[in-house]
């Protein structure tokens, strides 16, 4: 049985494709209305404004992100490790993904991304994996929105790397490499 979404994930499916394709430019209100099957109105009905419809699409890859990590992390691994497979995690995610990778992509170098979300990438399980690497004295004594946010984006470049710049499959080894690269930078 096919199972029937609400306009609004409607409207959100439809805008992460056109943010992914022409960035957020281009998902004017009107082709997001058109494209979607959904009346302009009731897009005003469940979001605000343009900002309002990018929040909660930031939301809800951010939502599937933790998500897709959660099954990796090991309350009793030391961070490093739990960093390790979370690195390996995200990257998966990205590559399964292209769409929330794109919209993450664009989203980190977009004025609507400033230095309170950076802190809110993650959440707060995940945190407290650099938290607890702190305490251990694993990693570097820099603010843990910090570490986050460099892990974050190394794994989004290891991603690129596969869906933009070189558009090739990177092999396991590869990535793996560019785990540790990311976990040297981190630790003390």
């Amino acid at each position: 049985m096919k199972k029937t979404i609400s306009r609004r994930e409607k409207v959100l499916r439809t805008a992460l494709q056109l943010v992914a394709n022409g960035g957020f430019q281009g998902a004017p209100i009107a082709e997001l209305a058109a494209k979607s099957k959904v009346a302009v109105g009731t897009i005003y009905h469940h979001f605000s404004n343009k900002e309002d419809i990018i929040s909660a699409l930031n939301e809800m890859t951010k939502e599937n992100m933790s998500n897709a990590m959660q099954g990796v992390i090991n309350p009793k691994a030391i961070a490093l490790k739990n960093l390790e497979a979370m690195f390996l995690e995200l990257n998966q995610f990205f590559v399964k993904n292209p769409l929330e990778f794109a919209f993450l992509d664009q989203f980190q170098a977009s004025p609507a991304y400033d230095s309170k979300i950076a802190s809110t990438i993650f959440s707060k399980e995940v945190l407290d994996i650099f938290r607890d690497g702190h305490k251990s004295g694993k990693l570097r004594k820099l603010p843990v929105e910090a570490l986050a946010e460099y892990f974050f984006n190394a794994a989004l470049t290891s991603a690129r790397m596969q869906l933009v710049t070189q558009k090739k499959k990177i092999s396991k080894k590869e990535i793996a490499g560019l785990a540790e690269m990311t976990l040297a930078a981190l630790k003390k």
